[in-house]
């Protein structure tokens, strides 16, 4: 080294010391670990379903509220990060009707400069009920979601998949679930009810948000994510269909309407079959990552959701 001042040199030794990951680490999918239906997985779903050993370190893999993921990040980097939406439930006819399956969830990805020690949130959304009595609508897709913070409450989102719409049924015409959406949604809270149903002796059960409970359904309207993101149970006549895991909304069965998907934007519920609208709506999404990317109604979101993460 030389003093710029004096121009004398001396002889340094330097060393650098790289900081090593906490554990090896290339890419991940996380899944639904096998469970289906309105709850999320526990930790022990996940550590008898996934087969890398940091895994079954819960400083690594943990749960705190049941479904949502927690995972630390290994090694500060950019990570691309792909988020698949749950499909909606099918709706269940009657010799006189026909049944039509449930929205395709969206699709998104992007890629994100994260920390050492750095905590994400996951939720991986679940497909709509399918299965109950005839005349019922099918039951919205969860919404899948991935957000950043030391706790599930002061989290901040970074990417959300949309949920499929559940289907319904009807006499004359085709009522498939609406897909979930790619848009970015305007705001974080549940789908809207919808104003038609007014005077009418139906329910509807819209899709929750990031942080927006639905509201139909009273204490079994779906959840929001940041509130749980459990499904909602459709209207109780004999066999309620329920929303999957992510805020799915429930299926109606005096009017046979798809529940709304859920997402960073609720979807909202179909109306009725007999106005032809009984398609529940599909979830919207959110992207704050670079390079995103979104398709709406992916033919990789058929069934439940994923989030695959990739270290660039």
């Amino acid at each position: 080294v030389t003093d710029n001042v004096t121009g004398a040199t001396l002889d340094r030794t330097f060393s650098i010391v790289g900081v090593a990951p906490l554990y090896s680490f290339s890419t991940h999918t996380f899944t639904n670990a096998g469970k289906t239906g309105r709850n999320g997985p526990t930790l022990t779903n996940l550590t008898d379903t996934y087969t890398p050993a940091w895994t079954d370190n819960p400083s690594h893999l943990n749960v705190t509220t049941q479904g949502i993921q927690e995972w630390t990040v290994p090694a500060t980097g950019t990570y691309r990060i792909t988020a698949i939406g749950a499909k909606g439930g099918t709706g269940t006819g009657t010799a006189l009707a026909a049944y039509e399956a449930g929205g395709k969830g969206a699709w998104m990805q992007g890629d994100f400069t994260l920390s050492t020690n750095e905590t994400l949130h996951i939720l991986v959304g679940h497909q709509g009920d399918s299965i109950g009595q005839a005349g019922m609508g099918g039951g919205g897709g969860g919404g899948t979601f991935v957000s950043k913070g030391t706790t599930l409450a002061n989290s901040v989102a970074l990417i959300v998949a949309g949920g499929g719409g559940g289907g319904s049924y009807s006499y004359t015409s085709s009522v498939i679930g609406n897909p979930g959406l790619a848009t970015i949604g305007s705001n974080a809270n549940a789908g809207a009810e919808n104003p038609a149903k007014v005077g009418l002796a139906i329910q509807d059960y819209e899709g929750a948000g990031f942080t927006g409970n639905a509201t139909s359904g009273g204490s079994n309207a779906a959840k929001a994510f940041k509130s749980g993101g459990v499904g909602g149970t459709g209207q109780d006549n004999g066999d309620p269909l329920e929303g999957g895991f992510g805020g799915g909304g429930g299926s109606s069965s005096s009017f046979p309407s798809g529940g709304g998907g859920g997402g960073y934007q609720g979807g909202a519920a179909g109306l009725n079959q007999w106005a032809q609208l009984g398609n529940g709506g599909g979830g919207l999404s959110y992207n704050q990552g670079a390079n995103s990317s979104g398709v709406s109604g992916s033919s990789l979101a058929n069934g439940n959701g994923s989030v695959i993460i990739l270290k660039l």
